[in-house]
């Protein structure tokens, strides 16, 4: 593969391609696949390299390990910031041509993160993404959770704050990502109770925020 290898190269797959020989170098040190290749008949046949690759890859969720095994209730999510449980404000992100295909990369994911802390106001590490993947029509799709900076809930102000940024696509994330939308998920805002889908008041009215 050369002597100059990017960093952000994280699979190569060469899968049946009649390969008889290798030399492996310190140059690449992530994954390489050489199922079906004559080279796997050889002393190379029990490691990794001529096994088959994972059905089920690992993607990128943000860490909660500082959190240990805090449960929440079903309608709250862990703040990875705080490690206390609170009514997170959720959608779904699809962003229709990012320029990467490799969903366990720990900096580019990370980068989002920064990217919607620092541009939405919120406090440093209250952004949760969990279950990265590329959907039929070839988009990428991410949950998104984004946690209040105090207490458990956002007031209505903030949510209208964030979801006009986001809908409206005043919010910008990095390059790498392309373009997106953005499609929010009902809001639980305090003193409201989930009827139908919705999230209502005690006094009988009904609606939800998106």
């Amino acid at each position: 593969m050369g002597d100059s290898i990017g960093g952000s190269l994280q699979l190569v797959d060469l899968q049946n391609n009649q390969i008889s020989s290798v030399t492996l170098s310190s140059g690449y040190t992530n994954s390489l696949v050489l199922v079906g290749n004559p080279v796997c008949n050889t002393s190379l046949s029990n490691t990794a390299y001529c096994q088959n690759p994972d059905a089920n890859p690992k993607t990128y969720t943000t860490n909660l390990a500082n959190c240990g095994n805090k449960l929440c209730s079903p309608d709250e999510k862990l703040n990875p910031q705080s490690c206390e449980c609170a009514y997170a404000y959720e959608g779904t992100l699809y962003f229709r041509g990012p320029s990467f295909r490799e969903l366990s990369d720990s900096n580019i994911f990370h980068s989002l993160e920064l990217s919607l802390w620092n541009k939405l106001n919120l406090t440093p590490g209250s952004v949760f993404l969990e279950n990265p993947f590329f959907n039929i029509n070839d988009y990428l799709q991410i949950q998104l959770a984004l946690f209040p900076p105090t207490g458990k809930y956002f007031n209505r102000s903030e949510v209208a704050r964030i979801g006009f940024a986001m809908s409206n696509q005043t919010y910008k994330p990095p390059p790498e990502f392309g373009p997106y939308y953005f499609i929010a998920s009902p809001y639980h805002f305090q003193g409201t109770t989930l009827q139908g889908g919705l999230y209502t008041s005690g006094g009988g009215g009904g609606g939800s925020c998106n």
